[in-house]
């Protein structure tokens, strides 16, 4: 019997192979845990919690557009948090990026505009947010 963690290395080595994924990171996945194999081994090694995912984000020039990392996704969306969040996130390779070992989520004061259908106005109304930021989700990816 095939285990999930066996299926799922199947599945990210065949992706990887097809070009599926354009950005790769190794993993080992060992249990529930996808470890970044560049992860230094005194973060991985404690005892006082155990380590079950990690990313160092090394590669350069990683896309994290839907599709295109097996660990995480970019978010295009205008911010929906419960208060009157001023961001529109933008996933695009000019607002999220990894360089020098790090990844690089960018904000600023750029206007986003789009039209969104409104259910109280039956039609799509032109929406605005005074900023522009990056997110990146790892929510559903493996």
């Amino acid at each position: 019997m095939v285990n999930q963690c066996t299926t799922i290395r199947i599945i990210l080595a065949a992706a990887s192979i097809f070009g599926l994924l354009r950005s790769c990171v190794a993993t080992t996945i060992g249990g529930d845990r996808m470890i970044d194999p560049t992860t230094p081994p005194k973060a991985a090694l404690r005892d006082d919690y155990e380590l079950v995912f990690s990313d160092e984000f090394h590669e350069a020039g990683r896309s994290f557009e839907s599709g295109d990392d097996a660990r995480w996704r970019s978010v295009t969306k205008p911010a929906a948090g419960s208060g009157q969040e001023a961001q529109f996130y933008n996933a695009s390779g000019d607002w999220i990026s990894t360089e020098d070992g790090a990844l690089r989520l960018r904000a600023g004061p750029v206007k986003a505009q789009w039209m969104a259908w409104l259910d109280r106005a039956r039609a799509a109304v032109p929406q605005s947010r005074p900023y522009t930021s990056s997110m990146i989700s790892s929510w559903n990816q493996v």
